[in-house]
């Protein structure tokens, strides 16, 4: 009996030897498996959805003067429309605040009653005037803003140019010091009878 015993004890070992190899064995083809379910998942997913197309939206409208061009990339038409309508909305809020020629807007009411009285205007467009002198002094008069003293009498378009005389009778009117504001009382004054001003060269900016 104990001849048997002792020759049955190295089977034992051996047998629970291998159930331990076997359950690591086993843990690990399950986590291989794991592991190759989830890649296939991802690949899976990455191979059916669908890339969302985006496009290029473009708009252009004729104001200020000029022509603005508007372009924009998104993936929905609806919300491509809607952004270039604001971007050229705000473009024509601001043609109406500073156009020289749409009646009601405060460049046009200044160049009309300006010389005569102080004229309140928005606080928007006190700000873009006292930064427009800045430039002036900046520039030593290179940008001034009451070159439509002389400008008006220019029609590019038309080719038509002022003679001598208009030239020199208009040319004194082209001053930004002759410019006053009162930034408390939101107003804007000038000095001299003929003088005007232009937003041009800096509202599109």
């Amino acid at each position: 009996g104990g001849v048997e015993s002792r020759r049955q004890k190295p089977l034992s070992l051996a047998l629970s030897h291998s159930r331990r190899r076997g359950n690591k064995d086993t843990h690990l083809i399950d986590n291989i498996i794991s592991t190759l379910s989830v890649a296939t998942l991802f690949i899976t997913l990455a191979l059916n959805t669908t890339p969302a197309r985006c496009e290029w939206h473009r708009a252009n409208h004729a104001v200020m003067g000029t022509v603005v061009n508007v372009e924009l990339w998104h993936k929905d038409a609806n919300t491509r429309h809607q952004a270039a309508e604001a971007v050229l909305d705000e473009m024509r809020r601001i043609d109406r605040l500073w156009s020289p020629h749409l009646p009601g807007s405060d460049i046009n009411h200044v160049n009309r009653d300006a010389a005569l009285q102080p004229v309140t205007v928005t606080l928007e467009t006190i700000g873009l005037v006292k930064r427009a002198l800045e430039f002036s002094v900046r520039s030593g008069g290179a940008f001034d803003i009451s070159f439509a003293a002389v400008g008006h009498l220019y029609d590019y378009r038309a080719h038509i140019k002022p003679d001598d005389r208009s030239l020199t009778q208009h040319l004194p009117l082209v001053n930004y010091r002759h410019i006053t504001l009162d930034e408390d009382k939101r107003q804007l004054r000038l000095s001299q009878p003929g003088m005007k001003i232009d937003l041009g060269g800096i509202a599109k900016g």
